[in-house]
């Protein structure tokens, strides 16, 4: 989150604590408890234990850094933080303040980078709770996610028994293209795109009958395969995209914890014009539509069948899931907004999770 404004630690302290680590429940106990819990793990199966001697100092500090002097810069210095492991002996968490630069603007400007964890919770969980620690709720515009839950008994007897299929059918072939290369060794690599207008967006899917969903991945299509082009890569026909899917709704608490699930959809490459393409996936996205039960079962076995084999088998099975990006479309502040403090939020982005066998990953901003 970028903000126009003056670097204050011992404020930015202040606010975690009575956002996050310090608030109770009703039995005195701490309410977001895996902020002060590091994980451990023994015979396969990971754990959480109460972080000895927790401290706010360890989780929210000054980033010691030249500050950036333009965009380019920042995503520089994006990559070195996010190329830093985690602490092993601390909760998976910490928050990052720097300035910027006065070339960023004519008043001073900075940078609160916030670094999570996947256990710590998903995608729509952690950007609201990121959002209602930092931001004026009182200014709070978030979309909220609109998943079915309830089901006939036809339908869900229906899905039970085609189950099988449809997760053998999700789980795509090895993928062979020039953004499959060996494991990554710890480096990250962030770069700020071009920003699109909402409106103009809006104004396409009106005139041909597409969803911001739909464009959004036709456009990624788009750009796949025009780098695949420009480095003469062999022609690829089928590029598979895991794309998350929250199954929280909007009547559920949100909180430090995963309510997700996901589907691997076929990128339309093969295409010639975007108009096209644009249509190809409309087809494409119309089989993944998020009231269908399929992706609650995908919840639910993770949730009550996964999570209890141990490490060596479910990262076996995370291995044979491969793909070549990821895309996360999670719903983010929808308004200008203040901070608590009263410093005015510039820019917010959110960068997706990292895993050996992805190529790209594409955030929302």
């Amino acid at each position: 989150m970028t903000f126009r404004g003056s670097v204050n630690l011992e404020q930015m302290k202040t606010t975690v604590k009575t956002k996050w680590t310090n608030v109770k429940k009703k039995n005195d106990q701490y309410k977001h408890l895996h902020l002060r819990q590091q994980i451990v793990d023994s015979c396969g199966y990971f754990y959480w234990l109460l972080e000895k001697n927790f401290s706010i100092d360890d989780h929210v500090q000054i980033y010691d850094c030249k500050p950036p002097k333009n965009q380019n810069e920042l995503d520089d210095l994006c990559t070195e933080i996010c190329s830093q492991p985690l602490s092993e002996n601390k909760s998976p968490w910490i928050t990052l303040i720097f300035p910027l630069d006065d070339s960023f603007g004519d008043e001073p400007r900075y940078v609160v980078f916030f670094r999570l964890h996947h256990c710590m919770g998903d995608g729509v969980n952690l950007t609201q709770m990121l959002n209602r620690c930092v931001l004026d709720e009182k200014h709070l515009n978030i979309l909220t996610p609109n998943l079915e839950k309830k089901f006939s008994i036809k339908t869900l007897l229906t899905t039970f028994f085609y189950f099988p299929k449809y997760a053998l059918d999700t789980i795509p072939n090895k993928e062979l293209n020039i953004l499959h290369g060996p494991p990554q060794t710890g480096k990250r690599f962030f770069r700020h795109l071009t920003s699109y207008s909402l409106p103009r967006v809006k104004k396409i899917g009106k005139a041909t009958g597409a969803t911001i969903n739909d464009l959004m991945v036709s456009c990624i299509a788009g750009a796949l395969k025009k780098y695949f082009a420009e480095y003469d890569a062999p022609p690829v026909r089928d590029v598979h995209s895991i794309i998350p899917i929250a199954t929280q709704s909007s009547s559920e608490e949100v909180g430090f914890k995963n309510n997700i699930s996901v589907s691997h959809i076929i990128l339309a490459l093969s295409d010639k014009t975007a108009l096209a393409r644009l249509k190809s996936t409309q087809r494409i996205m119309r089989k993944y539509n998020k009231k269908s039960p399929f992706y609650i079962f995908s919840y639910y076995v993770v949730k009550l069948f996964v999570n209890r084999l141990p490490y060596q088998i479910t990262r076996l099975m995370f291995y044979l899931q491969d793909s070549t990006c990821i895309i996360s479309n999670i719903p983010m502040q929808q308004s200008q907004c203040l901070a608590t403090n009263g410093d005015e939020l510039l820019h917010c982005y959110v960068f997706p999770v990292h895993f050996d066998i992805m190529g790209k990953k594409f955030p929302p901003r």
